[in-house]
């Protein structure tokens, strides 16, 4: 497979390829015409920031509103809706903390907040740092030759604006990315803590430390 990224030709080999193309709406088969509900131009039913449809009293949440595609993100949608209708006396709208995915492949894929094309796109001054699975001695001990984790800081506020990891038990890992990003942390709370030995958190921690070393010398 022969792939263009950022200018760079890469090179890939396998023996198999997946082509995953997506998902569409099936909203054509529900009849929409004979109600007050009305679809975008891809197919997905327009909502506002309570996640009511067109149609006052009816709601819509998941796959179908086309915002995004993951079990863990409707239930956090079928959650506020829950609020908003049974516990809450006055609504307020629905905001959504970072919302990550993974991919349950060998090894596994987990990702985040914004990819380095998106912060270059947006203009958006940012340090990358990466480190291996084998820097550390978990990874070591796991024989992970191919794993890592990258980060991306915000050069000014050091607050994590994304996060991808590739390796064993990435799902998992991204965890410690989602919680600080959820709660407005910064490089230096993600350095605060005292990690575990040997663990793969180190590995988070360790691209913390490069990404530190990288804003300290830019400055």
């Amino acid at each position: 497979i022969e792939a263009i990224s950022q200018g760079k030709t890469i090179l890939l080999q396998s023996e198999a390829l997946l082509v995953a193309t997506g998902i569409r709406p099936n909203t054509d088969l529900l009849n929409l015409q004979n109600t007050n509900i009305q679809t975008d131009k891809n197919g997905y039913i327009v909502v506002n920031e309570y996640l009511e449809t067109t149609s006052p009293g009816v709601y819509a949440l998941g796959d179908i509103t086309g915002k995004y595609f993951y079990r863990h993100s409707v239930n956090f949608e079928g959650e506020f809706l829950f609020r908003t209708l049974y516990q809450e006396k006055k609504r307020t709208p629905i905001e959504y903390p970072p919302v990550p995915h993974a991919v349950f492949t060998h090894p596994q894929i987990a990702k985040v907040g914004k990819t380095e094309e998106e912060l270059i796109q947006e203009g958006i001054d940012y340090v990358a740092a990466k480190n291996s699975y084998s820097a550390s001695a978990t990874g070591m001990a796991r024989l992970s030759d191919s794993g890592f984790v990258k980060i991306l800081i915000d050069k000014k506020s050091k607050k994590v604006l994304g996060a991808h990891v590739i390796g064993d038990e990435a799902s998992n890992l991204i965890h410690l990315f989602i919680l600080l990003m959820t709660m407005k942390g910064t490089l230096d709370d993600l350095l605060k803590m005292i990690y575990v030995h040997p663990a793969l958190p180190e590995i988070a921690r360790n691209a913390a430390r490069k990404a530190k070393e990288l804003l300290q010398s830019k400055k």
